[in-house]
């Protein structure tokens, strides 16, 4: 110590400080140059955060050192106080931003290319500001130091300082631990330094002989391991991808090169005027001229197509790609050919010039003449057919149709051309197109298949024949025809014969059981007065079922023996009101709320009156055993089209499946307990005689929509219904 307070004085101080100070301000250049030049190879805040940094403490780094008292007059005469604040400034700029590196280090990654030169321009900007504020107002600055003395400024800045590097070092130390990456050692030990000087700065102050040559000297380690670590985790790892880019380059020119010369197509480039300046064999070929001979021509004159091309190279000297453009050609033999021709403006160091790409597709105009002549004669055919004929086959996990046509088509999907040459893609989820894959699945298989299948509204009936050769599936056929009507027809059928089967039935158990009935009932009350009064309940038991069965024979009479109906005009509100009127009381026993919406007309229909009040009162049961907890039930009359009159009646009830709505009015069918299965079938009679229809519509666990329609009344209505 007594050695180095020795040599560290007078003019060897000022020597040996401003040799610290130029090392520093180099490592800190070298920090910004090398980062500056590899940031377009790295693209992270990390690599264009640095070397502004670095950019900073370096300028500051160098205003501090010709500022440093006895250094000779550059900018401004040598003060205490601008050393002092410029070293401050070095100080608190480095700290900074050596934490928000290692922040961004933390959280690194590839972003996309920005202007770094806003960059550098925004810190030059600050630097001159910080420098003109401490040149000009120098005299006003508060003291960093007083007679080699700290004050109360100087300690609060690197208390801050030394806080700052400790975080710092806090968070890359944790880092190193998760990645086991060495090269954080480099920064753990740079950081260790800087915070080592700031805090011997902090307890000494720095202005000793031995502690300011200890100072510089641990700022100079510090600075090293920072740029050793800035190195070695970016800059060493971008040369070694610039050499392999460069070796990548050089292949890929190579290739590019033998590409151009060894491409069958004829390519040629040309300049900004139309002339050319290269020209490959496959163009010598296809037009039966040598390079030689068209160096420095106009294309299109080579072309012997001026018209034809004038327009569209225009359109290319003007910015535009052409691509896929027909001409027609002749050779120098006179031999005809025909061209396709695409035309684009080159890019980046080539930029003005013009490639050309030239393909002689003679032979596949002559193909497709003859496939297009041969595929509107079969799809004249095909479109003929009243169903739908296609063919498939299967590449890789995809079906792919090459024919598909028919009237069918048309009138389903509009187009064929939607469907040809494409992948069969359908929503993920759906059971038409999840049924029709797998029957396309096992007719891939080799099996003959025949299904129907359910599309939209319509009824389709599909069947798949594979085509075998050398006993491997090379393609499928199929055909589908529109069932739709048929199946209507069938229902119709079905539900006639059933009701056929119900009448008959009806009719003889109504007379079997009515006349044996009521003799039951006329004993059972008799028995009323003669058994005690334990014994009573099991009479009354046994006339609520006497009634049940009353009841269905009713049903039954009704079904075996339509009787003559009166049909007049009616005002419907007011039949509904009565209903709804009705059934007041048990809404309220089932804790029910009943809302009425109706249209504000007086619509008028032609009816029995009463047995669409049977119709009504037989749904609003139904809503209200669907809502045993009870709920809401809402009754909306309003017009469905210009001639009918929709009634509809919503429940907010446990709701019926969707498979099982197209069974409700079927007879015999119920989803109660105790039902008969009549009720439903009896409503939809009464509203098929009155013209009309009746709909459901169900989510379960939402509620139910019944919806009857009604013809409105044609007529002017009579003043007896007024």
């Amino acid at each position: 110590m007594p050695y180095i307070e020795s040599i560290f004085v007078s003019e060897s101080r000022i020597i040996i400080h401003t040799v610290f100070e130029i090392f520093n301000i180099f490592i800190s250049f070298s920090i910004f140059l090398y980062g500056w030049y590899a940031y377009p190879y790295i693209l992270s805040k990390t690599s264009l955060w640095l070397p502004v940094i670095f950019f900073s403490i370096g300028t500051f780094g160098l205003l501090h050192m010709i500022t440093f008292p006895g250094m000779p007059t550059f900018i401004t005469e040598s003060s205490e106080v601008k050393t002092g604040w410029f070293e401050m400034l070095v100080r608190l700029t480095q700290s900074t931003g050596i934490f928000l590196f290692v922040l961004f280090m933390l959280k690194d990654k590839k972003e996309k290319l920005i202007k770094k030169y806003w960059y550098i321009l925004s810190t030059i900007g600050i630097l001159l500001v910080s420098a003109s504020i401490i040149f000009i107002f120098e005299d006003h600055l508060p003291l960093i130091s007083i007679n080699g003395e700290s004050t109360v400024l100087r300690v609060a800045f690197y208390l801050t300082i030394c806080f700052i590097y400790t975080l710092s070092f806090v968070l890359i130390t944790k880092s190193m631990k998760k990645t086991k990456d060495y090269i954080y050692i480099y920064l753990i030990m740079g950081i260790f330094f800087l915070f080592l000087l700031n805090l011997l700065t902090l307890l000494y102050g720095g202005s000793q002989g031995y502690y300011n040559f200890l100072v510089h000297f641990l700022k100079v380690l510090g600075n090293m391991y920072i740029f050793i670590g800035f190195y070695s985790s970016k800059l060493q790892l971008t040369f070694l991808k610039k050499e392999e880019m460069e070796e990548d380059l050089n292949t890929t020119q190579g290739l590019l090169e033998s590409f151009f010369e060894n491409t069958p197509e004829g390519l040629l480039i040309l300049d900004h005027q139309g002339h050319i300046l290269r020209a490959n064999k496959g163009f010598e070929k296809i037009m039966d001229i040598k390079e030689s001979d068209v160096i420095g021509q106009d294309f299109k004159t080579i072309l012997k197509n001026k018209d034809d091309l004038l327009e569209v190279l225009e359109q290319v000297l003007n910015g535009s790609n052409i691509t896929d453009f027909e001409v027609l050609q002749q050779r120098e033999n006179g031999e005809t050919i025909y061209l396709m021709i695409s035309l684009s403006n080159i890019h980046g160091k080539h930029t003005g010039n013009i490639s050309a790409i030239i393909r002689d597709i003679t032979e596949q105009k002559k193909y497709e003449h003859n496939l297009h002549e041969a595929k509107q004669e079969l799809t004249d055919t095909i479109r003929q057919q009243q169903g739908i004929i296609f063919k498939y086959h299967k590449v890789e996990d995809s079906f792919i149709h090459t024919l598909c046509d028919g009237e069918l088509l048309h009138k389903l999907w509009n187009s064929p051309n939607q469907m040809i040459g494409q992948m069969f893609i359908y929503p993920t989820g759906n059971k038409e197109f999840d049924q029709l894959l797998y029957h396309y699945q096992i007719a891939w298989d080799g099996r003959d298949v025949s299904f129907e299948w359910e599309w939209k509204e319509a009824s389709l009936a599909v069947s798949l024949k594979p085509i075998i050769k050398e006993t491997r599936v090379v393609e499928v056929v199929g055909s589908i025809i529109d069932i739709t009507q048929l199946k209507k027809t069938e229902e119709l059928l079905r539900k006639s014969e059933k009701l056929a089967v119900v009448g008959e039935m009806a009719a003889g158990v109504a007379h079997e059981i009515r006349n044996p009935l009521t003799t039951l009932k006329g004993f059972t009350q008799l028995l009323k007065g003669e058994v005690d009064s334990n014994r009573l309940s099991l009479l009354d038991l046994m006339m609520s079922e006497l009634n049940r069965i009353e009841m269905i024979t009713n049903e039954f009479m009704v079904i075996a023996k339509p009787q003559a109906i009166e049909y007049k005009a009616n005002n419907l509100k007011d039949i509904v009101n009565q209903v709804l009127s009705f059934m007041e009381p048990q809404a309220l026993l089932q804790n029910v709320n009943m809302n009425k919406q109706f249209i504000g007309t007086e619509p008028y229909v032609q009816c029995d009156e009463n047995q669409l009040k049977q119709v009504f009162i037989n749904i609003i049961k139904n809503a209200f055993e669907a809502m045993p907890n009870g709920g809401n039930l809402t009754v909306e009359i309003k017009e469905s089209t210009n001639q009918n009159i929709a009634i509809s009646i919503k429940d907010t009830g446990v709701g019926i499946p969707k498979e099982i709505i197209p069974k409700l009015c079927e007879p015999f069918y119920t989803l109660k307990e105790k039902g008969t299965g009549l009720g439903l079938m009896v409503s939809y009679r009464i509203i098929e005689a009155h013209k009309g229809t009746i709909e459901f519509a169900s989510d379960v666990s939402k509620g139910t929509i019944v919806t009857v329609q009604l013809p409105l009344q044609a007529a002017e209505v009579p003043v007896s219904c007024l």
